[in-house]
């Protein structure tokens, strides 16, 4: 993560606005791995700059030979949101389902 900040900061003093709005967004794809409990795929997505629109692109394979997803459970889970099958608000918002629905209260 301290490897993020630092290009991020770098980004703020040294390159135009366009630059700044990616590291944005791969800050948002970041949280998003630890929000999924993925975590350990941060510092490829970091060092690949994966932000919203290149991960949408990825395929499984990309995903498996590019950027080490190795273990095919954790690349279904994130085919699975980038086809638009599970919602990346269920990973933030306590009380959704994956497909972003409001989840039945416990009985």
């Amino acid at each position: 993560m301290a490897l993020l900040i630092a290009v991020y900061y770098e980004a703020i003093f040294k390159y135009p606005l366009t630059i700044i709005s990616v590291c944005d967004m791969l800050l948002q794809v970041l949280m998003l791995l630890d929000a999924m409990k993925l975590s350990v795929y941060k510092q490829a997505f970091c060092e690949e700059t994966i932000d919203g629109e290149v991960l949408v692109e990825c395929d499984e394979q990309i995903l498996e030979k590019e950027l080490g997803v190795k273990n095919k459970l954790h690349r279904m889970r994130l085919m699975k949101l980038v086809s638009g099958r599970h919602s990346s608000h269920y990973y933030f918002t306590e009380g959704l389902n994956p497909y972003g629905q409001l989840a039945a209260p416990p009985s």
